[in-house]
């Protein structure tokens, strides 16, 4: 009998359709990403980014979900699991999962256990333990963000009445070196190698939060979105890539968050930086 080269198994398929990234250093991933290339061409420059999708860690939620209504939080949560799977299944958007660098494995063995078969490749990128920034190994240590960087957050703070002296969860996440290297890099590799002109977010969790000096986007998602938001205006004073956010998102939604404060300076969540996953 000829020999082919299709998988022998539905776990062999399904596996065959996720690509784990490896960002080796500042240079970018080690992978042949040619087939998610043309993804994104075919998807007129969208990616998706879909962040901790079965994350499900309840002490890692704000308080007052699982204080009001914890048994209707987790229904929502169980629900929201379905919608990501249904996603994956049915929606041709090109997506980058990115996901806890010790829960990819976990990741991809629940898709084959509740058949979760994508109908177009899908590629992990993992992520530092607990929280939303991609991972580079061997405690890579970019430089610094540049001066004006740094600068536009005091700016920032001094715009809206803060104590710029002050470093909040806002200001400290972009001057944090391997962070900002982190997004950078990923950044990079959607402009200068994929030709991504529109990101959309998705995942877990966002929500509004509130610090001595004001409200942010809080959690995982909303590092990254904060993070996408400002690197795509970091360049130029036109974005050189959209940024919107999917209905696809938990524990809030994208209209409940119009108005909060973004790290861009002058910068804020806004009603058309919605798009639907659908």
């Amino acid at each position: 009998m000829e020999k082919t080269d299709y998988p022998e198994s539905k776990e062999d398929l399904i596996r065959s359709k996720f690509h784990q990234m490896v960002i080796e250093s500042e240079l970018g991933p080690r992978i042949d990403f040619g087939d998610l290339k043309e993804q994104v061409a075919d998807s007129n420059g969208t990616l998706c980014v879909l962040m901790h999708p079965f994350y499900e860690d309840v002490e890692g939620v704000p308080s007052q979900y699982k204080k009001e209504a914890p048994e209707t939080f987790e229904k929502s949560l169980q629900a929201f699991n379905y919608e990501i799977e249904s996603f994956l299944r049915e929606s041709s958007i090109p997506t980058i999962i990115l996901e806890q660098r010790d829960a990819m494995g976990a990741t991809i063995n629940r898709c084959v256990t509740d058949g979760v078969l994508p109908n177009r490749d899908l590629y992990l990128l993992p992520t530092m333990k607990n929280y939303g920034t991609p991972f580079l190994p061997n405690g890579f240590k970019g430089p610094l963000p540049h001066p004006a960087v740094i600068e536009n957050h005091r700016l920032w703070a001094g715009k809206h009445g803060f104590d710029a002296r002050y470093i909040s969860p806002v200001l400290y996440a972009m001057d944090n070196k391997e962070a900002h290297r982190s997004w950078v890099v990923l950044r990079n590799l959607m402009i200068d190698h994929l030709g991504v002109k529109k990101v959309l977010l998705a995942g877990k969790y966002i929500d509004i939060q509130e610090d001595s000096i004001g409200r942010y986007l809080g959690r995982c998602l909303g590092e990254a979105f904060n993070y996408m938001d400002f690197l795509a205006h970091e360049n130029s004073e036109q974005a050189e890539f959209e940024v919107a956010l999917s209905d696809l998102s938990f524990p809030q939604k994208p209209e409940e968050l119009v108005g909060v404060p973004l790290y861009r300076a002058g910068g804020y969540f806004d009603k058309d930086q919605h798009l639907s996953a659908r």
